[in-house]
C-alpha cells in the first residue's frame, strides 16, 4: 500500500500532460480536418441513418420469392435468408422496366444494338420456268393441200434461217395456178405490142392476179419468177422457213398427204426466253415493271443470269393465290433451256417506313403493244411499227412516297406475339458500375429485309435496342407481375420469384406475413423453374408433340385430322391444369388454353392456321423455363418469313424437311430450321 501511494503523484503528473497535450492539439487542429465523427450531431445523424438503411425484409439467394420481415432460414432450402434489396428498385423504375446490375446482365447474356439507318434490300425468294418467247414462235403450214413428195428437215432440233429449204410439195391447185400465171404473162406481151390501151391494161392486170394467188399459196416472188422464165409449171414447190430460229415440232411425213392449213413445222428463236413466275399475295408490294431478276438453274451451278420483268398479270389466280410474272432473259449463249426451273431473287431497295423503291423509267419511251420494247427516244415499235409512248401517260413511271433511308433493329430484337411487337430499349446504364435500366416498348413493324426489321412507330435512331436476351427480361417481367409480352396488363407474376441468377423481385403481395408463417405447407408456394415435376415434363413433351403433330397435318391439308389432333392437343393442356404445374407457368398454360380454343372451334383450314399460329410462343416460352420429357427426338423452331404476312414460326422435329403448316402444298419449303427448343430431356 505504501508502494502505491509512492508512485501516485507521478501518475497524477503523467495524466495531467496528456490530458493538457490532447487540448492544446485540439485547439491548433484545422476546422476542415476536424474527424466527422467528434461530433455529437454526427453521430446521431449516423445512428439514424444506420437505422433507416435497416433491412425490413430478408430474402433467400436461391428462392427469392421468400420474404420475411427478420433473418432466418429459408423455409424451401434451409439457407440463411439475406437482406433484400427491393429486386434493385430505384426512382427511374417503372411498370414495365426492370433494373439489371452488370453481373445481372452478364450473367443473362444480354446484348444491345444500336438503332440505325441505312440502305437495305428487301429479298424476295421465288421459283420460275423457263419458257419459250411466244412472240418469237413460228408455225410452217400447208398452205395449199397436196402430197409432200420430199422433206429438208426430217428431224426436230435443227437450227434454220429464213428462207431456207424445208419441204417439196405437189398440189394440182399449185400447178393449175402456175399455168394461169405463164398464160397470163404471155398474153400481155402479145398485147403490148398492140396500140389499144383498155387491152393493155386487162392482160397487165391478169398478171398481177396470177401473181396473188401465188403468193397466197405460199409462193415468194423469186419462185414466181422463175416459173415465168422456165415458161412452164413446176411439179414441185419449195416451201421455205418464215424465220430462222430451231425446229421444235415436226409434223410432216414425206408422202403424207396435207389440206390446207395443216401444221407441218414449228420454228422458235432460243436467243431470247421467257422466265414464268408466279408470286404470291405477300410478295406483290415488292414487284415492279423493268426490275432486274437474278436467278440461277441447276445445269449451271455457281453462275447467275439476270432479266427484267416485263409483264405482271392484273389478274390473281383464284385457285394458287399467285399472281403471273413474266421475265425478257437473253439467251445469245444458248446456255439456257425451255422448260429448266430456275431459283428466282427479286431484290427492291427499301425505303422510308418499308415501301419498295420504284423502278426509275422516267423520261422512257415504251411500245404500249410490247412494253418489253424501251428506248431513250421517240420512234416506232420494231415488232410492230406502233409509235412509241412516253413512260409516264402508260403509267410505268412513278416516284417514291419517300426517299429516306429506313429504320432498322435485328430480327432476333423484337418479341412478336401475332399482331404485337415488343423490344426492351436500354435507358440507363454507360458506366460498368452503374445499374442498367430496360423499358418495355411496344413498336410497329414493317417488312423483314433479310437479318432485319423495318421500324414504322415506336424507335428513334440512336437508340439501343435488346438483340439478345429479350425474352429472358420479358419472363422475369412477368415474374414480377408487371407487363409483358405474355401478359400485356401486367399479373400473373407468381409472387417476385427471380429468373435470373442474382436478380430479386419485388415483394409480394401479403409478403409481411410470409416470415411470420415459416414452416407452413411449401407447397403453397410459388415453385422454381427448376423444381418443375417430372410429371409436367412429361405432359410438355407431350404438348409439343401435338402441336408439332397439328402443324403436320395443317402441311398436309388434312384438316379433319388438324382437328382431331387440337382435341388431343385439349386434352393435353387440361391435364397439364391439374397436375402440379409451376405458378409462373400460369399465363403461358392460359395462352394456350385460349389457342386451342380457337383450334377447336375452327369451321376452316385458314382459321385453324392462324389459330396453329398462337400456340408457338407461349409452347416455346414453357419449354424453355421447364424443360420437356418423354420425347426420342429434339424439337426445333423452323421460320417462314412470309407465313401470315410478317413471318411466322412453328415446332417441328429437329432436322425434319421444312414442310410449312400456314401454306400447305401452295408453298411447303417455304422456310429454314432456325434453332433448337432448349430444355430437351430424353428418357
Amino acid at each position: 500500500m505504501n508502494h502505491l501511494l509512492k508512485f501516485l503523484p507521478r501518475f497524477t503528473t503523467l495524466l495531467v500532460v496528456l490530458f493538457l497535450g490532447l487540448l492544446i492539439g485540439k485547439c491548433f487542429t484545422p476546422m476542415n480536418e476536424m474527424p466527422a465523427g467528434d461530433s455529437h450531431d454526427h453521430a446521431s445523424s449516423a445512428a439514424d441513418s444506420s437505422e433507416a438503411k435497416a433491412p425490413e425484409l430478408w430474402t433467400c439467394s436461391m428462392h427469392p420469392a421468400i420474404q420475411a420481415p427478420k433473418p432466418g432460414d429459408c423455409p424451401i432450402c434451409g439457407m440463411d435468408l439475406i437482406p433484400f434489396d427491393g429486386g434493385g428498385a430505384s426512382s427511374h423504375d417503372g411498370p414495365r422496366t426492370l433494373r439489371l446490375e452488370e453481373g445481372q446482365k452478364a450473367i443473362a447474356g444480354i446484348r444491345t444494338t444500336p438503332v440505325v439507318k441505312r440502305e437495305i434490300a428487301h429479298t424476295v425468294r421465288l421459283v420460275g420456268k423457263l419458257a419459250i418467247d411466244e412472240t418469237a414462235l413460228a408455225t410452217l403450214s400447208a398452205w395449199v393441200g397436196g402430197r409432200l413428195d420430199r422433206l429438208y428437215v426430217d428431224y426436230t432440233g435443227l437450227k434454220v434461217r429464213a428462207g431456207d429449204h424445208m419441204a417439196e410439195i405437189y398440189s394440182p391447185q399449185l400447178f393449175h395456178a402456175q399455168e394461169e400465171l405463164i398464160v397470163a404473162v404471155e398474153s400481155a406481151k402479145r398485147f403490148g405490142l398492140q396500140s389499144d390501151e383498155s387491152l393493155q391494161k386487162i392482160s397487165h392486170s391478169t398478171v398481177v392476179a396470177a401473181r396473188k394467188k401465188l403468193a397466197l399459196y405460199g409462193l415468194t416472188e423469186e419462185q414466181m419468177q422463175e416459173i415465168v422464165d422456165l415458161g412452164e409449171p413446176s411439179e414441185q414447190i419449195t416451201l421455205s422457213a418464215p424465220m430462222g430460229g430451231t425446229v421444235i415440232h415436226r409434223n410432216a411425213v414425206e408422202g403424207q398427204y396435207v389440206k390446207e392449213g395443216d401444221p407441218l413445222y414449228t420454228i422458235a428463236d432460243l436467243k431470247h426466253l421467257w422466265l414464268e413466275i408466279d408470286a404470291y399475295e405477300s410478295d406483290m408490294p415488292w414487284m415492279r415493271y423493268g426490275q432486274e431478276v437474278v436467278f440461277e438453274v441447276d445445269a449451271w451451278p455457281g453462275e447467275t443470269f439476270r432479266g427484267a420483268i416485263t409483264f405482271i398479270d392484273p389478274v390473281l389466280d383464284p385457285m394458287t393465290r399467285t399472281v403471273h410474272l413474266r421475265v425478257d432473259v437473253d439467251n445469245a449463249h444458248n446456255k439456257l433451256r425451255p422448260e429448266m426451273f430456275a431459283r428466282v431473287k427479286v431484290q427492291t431497295m427499301v425505303v422510308g417506313a418499308g415501301q419498295p423503291s420504284p423502278v426509275d423509267l422516267s423520261g422512257m419511251w415504251m411500245c404500249p403493244m410490247h412494253p418489253e420494247i424501251i428506248d431513250d427516244t421517240p420512234g416506232e415499235c420494231p415488232i410492230c411499227a406502233m409509235a412509241l409512248e412516253t413512260t409516264e401517260s402508260l403509267g410505268f413511271a412513278g416516284e417514291s412516297e419517300s426517299s429516306e433511308l429506313p429504320l432498322l433493329i435485328p430480327v432476333t430484337a423484337p418479341l412478336l406475339t401475332g399482331d404485337r411487337a415488343l423490344v426492351f430499349v436500354e435507358i440507363q446504364g454507360s458506366s460498368l458500375h452503374e445499374a442498367t435500366i430496360f423499358e418495355a416498348r411496344d413498336i410497329v413493324l414493317g417488312p423483314r429485309a433479310g437479318e432485319f426489321f423495318v421500324v414504322k412507330e415506336g424507335l428513334e435512331e440512336g437508340e439501343l435496342v435488346v438483340s439478345r436476351g429479350a425474352f429472358t427480361i420479358d419472363s422475369e417481367l412477368q415474374l414480377r407481375g408487371k407487363p409483358s409480352m405474355m401478359a400485356p396488363d401486367g399479373g400473373g407474376g407468381g409472387g417476385g420469384h427471380a429468373g435470373m441468377p442474382g436478380m430479386g423481385g419485388p415483394p409480394a403481395a401479403g409478403g409481411s406475413e410470409m416470415g411470420d408463417q415459416q414452416g407452413t405447407d411449401h407447397s403453397q408456394m410459388d415453385m422454381s423453374d427448376e423444381q418443375a415435376s417430372a410429371e409436367f415434363k412429361n405432359l410438355n413433351g407431350k404438348l409439343l408433340m401435338n402441336i408439332a403433330d397439328l402443324g403436320e397435318a395443317l402441311a398436309s391439308d388434312d384438316f379433319s385430322t388438324a382437328k382431331k389432333v387440337a382435341n388431343f392437343l385439349q386434352e393435353t393442356l387440361s391435364a397439364m391444369s391439374e397436375t402440379e404445374a409451376p405458378m409462373s407457368a400460369k399465363t403461358s398454360l392460359e395462352a394456350l388454353g385460349k389457342a386451342t380454343l380457337e383450334a377447336t372451334s375452327s369451321s376452316e383450314i385458314e382459321a385453324l392456321r392462324i389459330a396453329f399460329s398462337k400456340l408457338q410462343a407461349p409452347s416455346m416460352q414453357l419449354s424453355t423455363r421447364f424443360g420437356y420429357s418423354g420425347l426420342e427426338r429434339e424439337l426445333s423452331v423452323f421460320h417462314c418469313p412470309m407465313a401470315l404476312g410478317d413471318g411466322a414460326d412453328w415446332i417441328d422435329f429437329k432436322g425434319d424437311s421444312t414442310r410449312n403448316p400456314y401454306y400447305g402444298a401452295s408453298m411447303l419449303k417455304c422456310g429454314d430450321e432456325t434453332n433448337a427448343i432448349s430444355g430437351f430431356d430424353k428418357q
